[in-house]
């Protein structure tokens, strides 16, 4: 049991390391997109051109890791507010006895 634990806890971990350099190879595109360059090796230009090939690998996977959370919030956040409507404290549940 503690095994399976472990592995959720790492799958979590790489899919938000996989995001966050997805996002933050957005960023850097961004940034650096009207730099002034030689055009003759610029370095500048090759991380861009990395973080372009970075992103179009990922940005698949991105993409159904948000449809996936957003199913799963969707379906989990209504089933709390019935939860917490349930177990609300009313004058039923605390047995107060209402007369006429």
């Amino acid at each position: 049991m503690i095994k399976n634990v472990w592995k959720k806890v790492i799958i979590l971990l790489l899919a938000a390391l996989i995001t966050t350099s997805a996002a933050l190879s957005f960023y850097y595109i961004s940034a650096e997109a009207f730099h002034e360059c030689d055009n003759n090796g610029c370095p500048v230009c090759k991380m861009i051109e990395m973080s372009g090939s970075l992103t179009k690998r990922v940005s698949p996977a991105v993409s159904v890791t948000t449809a996936v959370v957003v199913l799963l919030l969707t379906m989990v956040l209504p089933s709390l507010g019935r939860t917490v409507s349930r177990t609300a404290e009313n004058l039923i549940t605390m047995k107060v006895r209402l007369n006429n």
